[in-house]
């Protein structure tokens, strides 16, 4: 089981609901287990709840994407274990846990599934670098958490899609030092390129900022 800080693990009673604090509670369990796991063991195992609780949280946060089947274990029962997107989401409802990334990458690219989740969003640089690419999803989570800072902020009423582009450009207006990680990103991410080549085809003018990022310099590969 991998370790952490405790006091990087606990969130304060008023800053989430009592649903949200069962679904941060099981996707911790699940990311403290550095393996997958099933249903069953985090029922009786793990958290002492209800199995059939249990089973709507984990439902729920396979919907979200935080979690996936990984395949069977012992007695035919489903295993399901960590995600990027689950990274991203454990860390945005507790900042506190990019303190402890470092441990939960180790622990978690032993998992061939995981890895193979990972070459689907960043491509063969986790396999041919795996210390790189540990640094790359670390620099990806904590960018995400800025941008999500940033909408946050952002108070006009349009779809979250927009808002999020804005928040992002806005980010790289206000911290230019950004642009250099949005390069890496692009030029070693295969979804955030994808993201953005989609983007582009449909924006134009999202084509016009994106060149004048690159007027910043072109990255070099590892």
């Amino acid at each position: 089981m991998v370790k952490f800080d405790i006091s990087n693990t606990e969130v304060a009673r008023n800053d989430m609901s009592k649903s949200e604090k069962y679904r941060y509670h099981v996707l911790l369990h699940i990311v403290k287990q550095g393996r997958p796991i099933a249903v069953y063991e985090t029922a009786y195992l793990g958290l002492n709840m209800k199995q059939p609780t249990v089973r709507n949280i984990f439902q729920k946060l396979e919907k979200e994407r935080a979690i996936t089947k990984y395949g069977n274990g012992s007695r035919r029962k489903l295993l399901y274990g960590l995600t990027f997107d689950g990274l991203v989401s454990l860390c945005n409802i507790n900042p506190k846990m990019q303190k402890e990334l470092d441990v939960i990458l180790d622990a978690w690219f032993e998992e061939p599934k995981f890895i193979e989740l990972l070459k689907a969003d960043y491509g063969d640089v986790v396999i041919k670098n795996p210390d790189y690419g540990k640094d790359l999803i670390k620099k990806m989570i904590r960018y995400f958490l800025r941008v999500e800072e940033m909408v946050g902020k952002i108070t006009d009423e349009e779809m979250y899609t927009a808002e999020r582009i804005l928040a992002e450009q806005k980010l790289l207006q206000l911290n230019p030092a950004e642009i250099k990680n949005v390069l890496e990103f692009y030029t070693h991410v295969k979804f955030y390129k994808d993201n953005v080549d989609q983007e582009l085809a449909r924006n134009q003018d999202s084509i016009r900022s994106f060149q004048e990022i690159e007027k910043f310099g072109k990255f070099k590969n590892p």
